[in-house]
């Protein structure tokens, strides 16, 4: 019995080798394996008013069908040519950091490359005030600038206006009579970039008038007589201011900036005389004076 139960034991249960499968290695050769473009020597080629020319080189398996994409402070797009060259013509709006990016056809990017749009600031020279008949005014200057032509200089203050240089720089800026004060007029221009130069030139209305040959006669009549002649850059149409007694009375001067002024005095009357001239420009001449005396009893 006991024999028979030992025989059915089971024998253990041998274990299997693990089996591998073997690695295979394939060759890449002979495979595409695209790599991603490259751009170099990218820079500023030319710089006309604002219009800005760029150009480089990709270095791809078929540069012809990478896109070149500018950005920064001029957009634009193009596809060099067969050997990797490239350019880009645009309008910048400012001075400042241009970047470019290759897209090739499989969509594989290329480092950013970067360049820098520089411009001086311009600067406003040599200003001059003409003044001219009555109150006009002629304002004349020149702007330092890489690209001077076509520049609009507006002018602020006294006055308002603006007015455009020529291919030098030069510019000149007109007032008619009765449209300036004086005072200050800040200038200011932009570039094609729209950097900023500014200055300001202040209108005195150049020397004020004086008054010369000033003499008061007094006849047997009792009559008084003033007379001068006001000196000026433009003499015609003065006022002149005269005061006597509790009197003040206005004469205005001829071509030669002479006047006159007559008063009947009564008997006994005497005092003080005196002119004073004032321009166009309201600037007034020094007070001139003489003392009157009505000595013959006149009327």
């Amino acid at each position: 019995m006991f024999g028979f139960a030992s025989a059915l034991r089971k024998r253990p249960r041998r274990s299997r080798p693990t089996r591998y499968r073997p690695i295979r290695f394939e060759s890449l050769e002979g495979r595409y394996c695209p790599s991603a473009p490259t751009i170099t020597a990218f820079q500023i080629d030319s710089v006309d008013h604002n219009t800005v020319t760029l150009s480089g080189h990709v270095a791809d398996e078929n540069p012809q069908t990478v896109l070149i994409d500018v950005d920064g402070v001029l957009f634009g797009t193009t596809y060099p040519d067969a050997s990797g060259n490239f350019t880009v013509t645009g309008e910048a709006y400012s001075v400042g950091q241009i970047s470019a990016v290759a897209m090739d056809e499989d969509f594989l990017y290329s480092d950013p490359v970067f360049v820098e749009l520089t411009s001086d600031l311009p600067s406003i020279t040599s200003v001059e005030v003409i003044y001219g008949h009555h109150t006009e005014v002629t304002i004349k200057g020149r702007v330092i600038d890489e690209d001077p032509d076509g520049l609009t200089v507006q002018f602020y203050g006294v006055l308002n206006g603006s007015t455009t240089t020529d291919e030098n720089g030069d510019f000149s800026y007109y007032v008619e009579s009765g449209y300036a004060e004086l005072g200050d007029v800040p200038i200011y221009v932009e570039d094609v970039f729209g950097q900023g130069g500014s200055t300001t030139v202040t209108l005195t209305g150049d020397e004020p008038p004086s008054i010369i040959n000033y003499q008061t006669q007094v006849d047997a009549s009792g009559m008084l007589t003033v007379t001068g002649t006001v000196v000026d850059e433009d003499p015609v149409g003065l006022t002149v201011v005269i005061t006597f007694l509790d009197m003040q009375e206005e004469v205005v001067t001829d071509e030669d900036g002479d006047f006159f002024w007559y008063y009947q005095m009564q008997q006994g009357e005497e005092g003080w005389v005196s002119a004073v001239a004032y321009d166009w420009w309201g600037l007034e001449s020094d007070l001139v004076e003489s003392y009157a005396v009505e000595a013959y009893g006149g009327s």
